[in-house]
Parts: structure tokens; C-alpha cells; sequence
């Protein structure tokens, strides 16, 4: 499928994206929750290639969502060439949609299912973002980590650092920073995380 050059504002997600071999380029999201893959991965998700996106006063720029009870293999995705201004949460990634827990120490490994959400092989290049609330938020599960997540050249500044937890394989290359306002500009907890500074939870 091919999505190009389009500009949406939504209430909801800008895009919901499933199934394999997708492209989404050369287009501009406003208000809306971001360029989404989720809740419901159940079947997998692979083969996304997103690029050339301007992004403005979104709640979510990049946007992975599920949970235990609904989850799958999401892998080999990229995304490249994207600017976002004033997007409350550039990257954003949890298993456990819809509620985040008040604190990822107290969440202990479940058996895995056919419904545990994985999210591997991910690549994000070339991203900018100003203006934003949290520089985002990569949140797996202790029995399903979230795994080889590349970031190359993302420069993203926010009033609030980036959480990563329950995580393996983050780096951070080519010159990418999260610069917060105030706190820890990367804090991490159950996460291996390499190429940038970081603060234990």
C-alpha cells in the first residue's frame, strides 16, 4: 500500500497502519494522536517504511500501541526525514495500552501467549523535534522486551526526557540527543540502552 501526500487532522490516530509491505510518505499530520501502529497486532505488522512526514501539534509523533491481551510481532519498520513541532510525545511505544503503570518496578514477567506484543527491528532517522512535552516514552514488557531500536541523527527537545524500560538493543547513533528542559534526558530501568547518556529509574 502507498499513502502519499496527503495532510490530515483527526481526532483520533492521524493513521492506523497493519498488515505488511506499507508506505507513508510525503505527507502532514496535525491534530490527531500521530502516525499509529495499534492497539490490535494480534495478526503482526512488518514491512513499514515511513518518510517525508510534517508532523504539528500532535498528541503522539510515532505511535506503537498494545497490550498482553492483544498483541503480536510488530518488526521491520523505518522511518526517515521527519520534523515535528509542537507534537506533546514524538516517539512513543508501550505494551501496555491503554494504561501505562504508575511505575514499571512493580510490573513482574507473565507467561508469554500468542497475544504478547513484540516490537523489534525498528529504525528512526533524520527526526526533529521542538516544542514537545515528553520526549517520549519506550515502554515493553518484562517478558517481551522492546528490541534492536535505532535511533540515527534524532535530535529532540522537550520539557521532559525520554523513559525507556524493558528494553534491549537501543542505540543511539550519529550525533541523536534528547535535550529536556529539566531532569534526566534518558532515564531507564530493565533496558540496555548505548550512545547517549543515561540516568537509572
Amino acid at each position: 500500500m502507498f499513502f502519499c501526500n496527503n495532510n490530515i487532522v483527526a481526532g483520533d490516530d492521524n493513521i492506523a497502519m497493519g498488515g505488511t509491505n506499507l508506505y507513508i510518505g510525503y505527507s502532514t499530520f496535525g491534530v490527531g494522536h500521530g502516525c499509529s501502529i495499534g492497539s490490535i497486532t494480534q495478526n503482526g505488522v512488518s514491512g513499514v517504511t515511513v518518510d517525508h512526514l510534517t508532523m504539528n501539534g500532535t498528541t503522539s509523533g510515532i505511535r506503537m500501541k498494545s497490550g498482553r491481551d492483544r498483541g503480536g510481532t510488530v518488526t521491520n519498520l523505518t522511518y526517515s526525514n521527519i520534523t515535528m513541532t509542537n507534537v506533546q510525545n514524538p516517539i512513543y511505544i508501550t505494551s501496555y495500552y491503554p494504561t501505562l503503570p504508575t511505575d514499571p518496578t512493580t510490573d513482574t514477567a507473565m507467561a508469554v501467549t500468542s497475544t504478547t506484543p513484540y516490537w523489534q527491528n525498528i529504525t528512526i532517522k533524520n527526526l526533529t523535534a521542538t516544542g514537545s512535552t515528553s520526549a517520549g516514552i519506550i515502554w515493553g514488557l518484562p517478558e517481551a522486551k522492546v528490541s534492536m531500536l535505532t535511533l540515527d541523527n534524532v535530535k529532540i527537545s522537550a520539557k521532559t526526557g525520554m523513559e525507556i524500560f524493558h528494553a534491549s538493543g537501543v542505540s543511539f547513533i550519529n550525533g541523536s540527543s534528547v535535550t529536556p528542559q529539566s531532569g534526566a534526558a534518558v532515564t531507564v530501568y530493565d533496558a540496555q540502552v548505548t550512545g547517549i547518556t543515561t540516568t537509572a529509574y
